[in-house]
């Protein structure tokens, strides 16, 4: 397996912290009010991203189990009696209480089955050596760059460094906290003489690491292979700044081509990237290790790169690399090391836009040698010809989304292609190819289609399950394809994971399919292999959340392979950290359990300024969580064995949230990237896309025309201020891009952070709220203090107005905002450091649900409000919204831990109770505004 790492997304109510360092379920431990004293500060496991789903910590504290809301977590997580244990567990009992958790293996690992037991036993990890290869064992690029970082570790000596980086230029340590280097995909090959090698493809850092297996128990390192260039020349930031320049970043996907079936005759391990777009081709062959990782140090010095666009153009080769004469090698001192199986670049070709996901995942047709790319956000195949794997070409684009568009196929509408497989079934003539599609409505099942591999004819489609995600097929009549469900991306609802298994059958020279799809319950299990959801967590299978007890609705399956003898399938179930085995005679599945958990060696924290891989910090050991997303099989003597890459990912959350209350009133939080929209705080060498702006701005208008028509309440969420009079000032191109937005969608409000102050501005309908004092404070702008001193600070019913809306209250004294719903209104309370209300405004909606069956009516609401609702209004308090201060980070807490009885409520303006102690006249809050490049960041990886 190919231990990822990755915990399960798209629930609002798996957030367990209003922090800034949240993703979802993921928190870090020096968050999570952690019962080790010195083991959670920064530097040794403080920044480390964990789970608080795990046995006995925070969530079977807070609940009793796993099935958690997150108003049970912030209450727990609130209670000082409630906290991360991290020094309870007990290394014989690999479940028992407690203990401290990794998200992702950051490694690869070797299981074994005997064909009869109803587990997986745990042979072989590679343990820390994905760090050590990444981060100065070898050589970093031509440049060794990260020599200086090893002898004399600081921030500026390990500036160039790119351990667990996955950025060009590198930004040194920064993942260390969250996966490392990340392996994602894994296969296996047998070499002409009958080696077994495993390849491993690190998605952040980049590059493709070897061992052999031959022996299981005690795999060999083979070789790393780094086809990247990290751009640390002054020329790579101006001249070379394209994508292009940046080769290949994160191998998603990868085959193995063995010699018989290779078009050249030398085995070949074909990688399929992503980010970069692009199909690579490498040759395997014998010969020493290579010195350092294949990386380049800048383009000028890139051998991948050709010599008309910047690089060299060529491999440099010394005399021992040529000469094959015995006397000629001893005359030049040639030393003759052991030989290891590597890898050696051959070449690419590029099928799309860089960040479009347009090289998902690829499979291979030996007979017409040509590999199949699934384009992602294309929704097509793209057939490339590799039959001179130096210089690839286009056969064809298959338009999968066309071809299911279709009366034939329901008229089905592909979101995205996901994952292709290739099929040869004895009495075709050729290979069958099966596309795995998405639908456009995240609740609807998806398809497969299937083409002739010769001349690409559509040869039909069958429907399998919710989110389609993985497929694999047994070399032969069966293909299975692995529907990850998982929930909603407004957390309102969650999907059953399952797989479908397919058959073809051919009569006549005519193919058929039959497609079952089975999702994990009792009734697709042997007898007594299903239990319930407590047993299984007591096998280690990860379930949680509001549908912890459902297994049928928190499994998310991921990734598949086949045993090489066709018999079994071994499910991955990522986010669960398990996998379940289906014996294909039987077609039912034999057991699901937990991944063994194992002790983890590694760079935990990005604010070290240094490599620092280590396997103990204060005191306090890390359990892996290996959650591979791709596993891959081979047999050795009889015995299966399967390989993970173990990646890891967690539930880290969507961009919208909504939930509906107990009376049908519907809230929806809108979270959206500022800094792909606006230029604030650009670096001028690192401009967002077009495509990246407009993207983000059809997907906001998107989600709140979907909004609009149902919910009671809508808010926006993000980090720069839209509106403000403190040091950072308003953002004219939010403004620009989101006010339409607001006015057209009746949005109520805006939360944000980043200026360090406590806010209220009101422009035309929307109410603008900025929480950012809760670490620190800053200042006020000096023309808004010129304003305030004219003004009359008695008046408590009447705004300011400034260039900048009409303020109702601005301070820099440390503070945080609570925002308190029922049906009818909205109180806002700014709460300083003594827990007294600063300041409380209330506000209605603005609009009204209309119980017609026909949502919600868009006309705005004028404030006013019926004596009936004012009594209800001052009733109860339905729900309420903590705004964390600094972050901008909305954790919705329900209505069962908010009840309580609200009186009259006044509006109050008071003047500054801090008055701004440094004044820094700077009359244009744009004057001065710089932006932090890795924010830029928006990348369609799943979390961190």
């Amino acid at each position: 397996s190919a231990n990822e790492g990755d915990t399960r997304d798209g629930e609002d109510m798996i957030g367990v912290d209003a922090g800034e360092n949240v993703e979802g379920e993921e928190i870090r431990m020096g968050d999570a009010d952690c019962d080790c004293d010195t083991c959670c500060d920064d530097s040794n496991l403080g920044r480390l991203l964990t789970t608080v789903f795990m046995p006995s910590n925070v969530a079977q504290e807070a609940c009793g189990s796993q099935t958690c809301n997150a108003e049970t977590l912030w209450t727990a997580k609130t209670n000082a009696a409630t906290q991360y244990r991290t020094s309870s567990y007990i290394a014989l009992d690999a479940y028992a209480d407690g203990g401290a958790y990794t998200i992702g293996g950051r490694s690869i690992t070797i299981w074994s089955w005997d064909g009869s037991s109803d587990s997986l036993a745990m042979v072989w990890d590679s343990g820390n050596k994905m760090e050590m290869v990444t981060g100065g064992e070898k050589k970093i690029s031509d440049a060794d760059l990260c020599a200086l970082c090893l002898s004399a570790p600081s921030s500026a000596n390990c500036a160039n460094c790119p351990f667990n980086s996955d950025e060009a230029p590198p930004a040194f340590d920064d993942r260390s906290d969250a996966k490392g280097p990340e392996p994602e995909c894994v296969t296996t090959g047998v070499m002409p003489d009958g080696t077994i090698l495993a390849f491993a493809g690190l998605e952040r850092t980049g590059g493709i690491i070897t061992y052999d297996v031959s022996n299981p128990a005690s795999p060999v390192y083979q070789d790393f292979l780094n086809v990247r260039n990290w751009k640390t020349a002054a020329e790579d930031a101006t001249t070379y700044s394209s994508d292009y320049y940046n080769l290949n970043d994160g191998p998603e996907s990868l085959v193995f081509v063995n010699a018989d079936d290779s078009p050249i005759g030398r085995p070949l391990v074909a990688a399929a990237t992503p980010l970069a777009g692009r199909l690579s081709m490498y040759i395997i062959e014998e010969g020493t290790e290579r010195e350092d990782d294949g990386s380049c140090s800048s383009t000028a010095t890139c051998p991948y790169i050709p010599e008309e666009a910047g690089g060299t153009g060529e491999a440099y080769v010394a005399a021992c690399d040529i000469i094959e004469d015995a006397e000629k090698r001893a005359e030049f001192g040639c030393v003759d090391d052991t030989d290891v199986w590597k890898l050696r670049w051959v070449g690419d070709y590029t099928v799309g836009e860089w960040d479009t996901d347009a090289a998902e995942h690829i499979a291979y047709d030996v007979n017409t040698e040509q590999i199949f790319v699934a384009n992602s956000a294309g929704a097509a195949l793209h057939v490339l010809n590799i039959h001179d794997p130096t210089t690839i070409s286009e056969s064809s684009l298959l338009d999968v989304a066309a071809d299911l568009n279709s009366a034939a196929c329901g008229n089905f509408v592909a979101e995205s292609i996901q994952s292709v497989a290739v099929a040869n079934v004895d009495g075709y003539a050729h290979a069958i190819v099966a596309a795995a599609a998405v639908s456009d409505d995240e609740a609807a099942n998806g398809y497969l289609a299937f083409y002739n591999g010769f001349n690409y004819e559509f040869l039909g489609c069958l429907e399998v399950g919710i989110k389609p995600e993985g497929i694999a097929a047994d070399g032969s009549s069966k293909i299975a394809c692995i529907n990850e469900g998982s929930a909603a991306e407004d957390g309102s609802a969650d999907y059953p994971g399952a797989m479908s298994m397919c058959d073809v059958t051919v009569s006549n020279g005519t193919p058929t399919f039959t497609c079952t799809t089975y999702e994990f319950t009792s009734a697709n299990f042997v007898t007594g292999a299903f239990t319930d959801a407590a047993t299984f967590r007591a096998n280690g299978v990860r379930l949680y959340g509001p549908t912890g007890d459902d297994v049928r609705l928190d499994v998310e399956p991921e990734g598949a392979a086949f045993t090489a003898d066709g018999q079994y399938l071994v499910v991955a179930l990522q986010d669960n950290n398990a996998y379940a085995m289906w014996d294909v005679t039987l077609g039912k599945f034999l057991f699901m359990k937990g991944f063994d958990l194992m002790a983890a060696e590694m760079d935990a924290s990005d604010r070290d300024d240094a490599l620092n891989i280590a396997s103990s910090w204060g005191g306090e050991t890390v359990q892996k969580l290996v959650m591979p997303d791709q596993i891959a099989s081979f047999t050795v003597d009889g015995t299966y064995y399967f390989i993970s890459a173990n990646e890891g990912d967690t539930r880290d959350g969507e961009d919208t949230y909504a939930f509906t209350l107990e009376d049908d009133t519907k809230i929806t939080i809108v979270v959206i990237d500022t800094p792909t929209i606006a230029t604030y705080e650009t670096d001028a060498t690192e401009i967002v896309p077009q495509f990246e702006i407009n993207d983000q701005l059809d997907w906001i208008e998107a989600t709140l025309a979907d909004a609009v028509q149902d919910s009671h309440w809508i808010f926006v969420m993000g980090h720069y201020p839209i509106l403000s009079v403190a040091e950072h000032g308003g953002t004219q191109e939010l403004q620009d891009a989101l006010q339409p937005l607001f006015e057209k969608y009746s949005v109520d409000a805006y939360f944000c952070g980043h200026d360090h102050a406590l806010q209220h501005v009101h422009q035309e309908y929307t109410q603008y709220y900025t929480s950012g004092a809760g670490a620190k404070v800053g200042r006020l702008q000096d023309t808004w203090l010129l304003v305030e001193a004219d003004s009359d600070r008695e008046s408590t019913s009447v705004p300011i107005p400034t260039t900048n809306g009409d303020v109702y209250f601005a301070s820099i004294e440390s503070g945080f905002g609570v925002h308190l719903l029922t049906k009818y209104n909205m109180r806002t309370e700014f709460i300083g450091t003594d827990g007294q209300v600063l300041y409380a405004h209330e506000t209605p909606p603005r609009r009204k649900c209309v119980d017609t069956g026909n949502g919600c009516s868009k006309k705005h609401n004028t404030g006013e409000t019926s004596s009936d609702e004012e009594a209800e209004m001052t009733a109860e308090v339905i729900a309420a919204i903590v705004v964390a201060a600094l972050a901008g980070f909305l954790v919705v807490t329900g209505g069962a831990y908010a009840y309580k009885k609200v009186g009259p409520l006044v509006i109050q303006k008071q003047a500054n109770p801090n008055p701004n102690p440094n004044p820094n006249p700077n009359p244009n809050p744009n004057a001065s505004l710089s932006r932090n490049p890795s924010t830029m960041a928006s990348r369609t990886r799943s979390g961190r």
